[in-house]
């Protein structure tokens, strides 16, 4: 039984291409292909995604935090 691990990227059109060394043995063989996502980047996603849902309860529709913070910095700035 021979092992590859490889990362790869699923392109749009869902296609990948699985070159085997050159000392890979001809003839007929079994292949399984097992798709794990990335650990780390789905964890991020779903803490990103709980972290929009949180502030969106607390942030009324259409209010740009952003602005508000422009704002209150320029308040803050002494004139002079």
């Amino acid at each position: 039984m021979h092992a590859f691990n490889f990362d790869t990227h699923i392109p749009i059109d869902h296609r990948i291409e699985v070159t085997l060394p050159d000392s890979f043995p001809v003839g007929q063989h079994k292949i399984k292909l097992i798709i794990e996502d990335d650990v780390e980047t789905v964890a991020f996603a779903a803490g990103l995604r709980r972290a929009q849902e949180i502030v969106r309860r607390h942030v009324p529709e259409g209010v740009s935090l952003v602005d508000e913070l422009i704002a209150e910095r320029k308040e803050e700035t002494p004139h002079g």
